[in-house]
């Protein structure tokens, strides 16, 4: 058997079409990107088999933004956490397609000038639980300012 020598970027190219073609012929998988990262596969298979949610969230421009937790043990950190990883990742993607370096956000800065809020229920405390707080599968929640105490 011949052995044939393939460059790092050749390799990548290969296994990169193969896990796209793969990914595609899956009914549970094929509507994920194709630059899929392997936590976005893992949170496909969580939400297929019940062990996570989706939930909306609502920004102030009117974008709905699918973010999956864990349903279990979900908190509203998790979810900070969600919303943090899809904008990091759909900004890095729109950087690639128009060949930029990805925009930066400040997240210590998004989270002192908003809240998440569920119908009336504002979520300020990080450890408390979604399902306490009534947020179930493709509930919605949206960026509302926070308000601050002046004097």
């Amino acid at each position: 058997m011949e052995e044939v020598e393939l460059t790092h970027e050749e390799l990548m190219k290969i296994t990169t079409t193969a896990i796209n073609e793969l990914l595609k012929e899956d009914s549970f998988l094929s509507d994920l990107p194709k630059a899929v990262t392997l936590e976005e596969v893992n949170n496909q298979i969580a939400l297929q088999y019940g062990k996570s949610i989706t939930i909306y969230v609502l920004r102030g421009d009117g974008e709905k933004m699918p973010v999956v937790v864990p349903q279990a043990e979900g908190t509203v950190a998790h979810l900070k956490k969600a919303i943090k990883r899809y904008m990091t990742l759909k900004l890095k993607r729109q950087a690639k397609k128009k060949q930029r370096r990805p925009k930066l956000l400040s997240w210590r800065y998004i989270w002192k000038t908003y809240h998440l809020q569920f119908g009336d229920v504002v979520l300020s405390d990080n450890n408390a639980k979604l399902s306490d707080l009534g947020l179930r599968n493709k509930s919605s929640v949206e960026f509302v300012k926070r308000w601050t105490k002046k004097g």
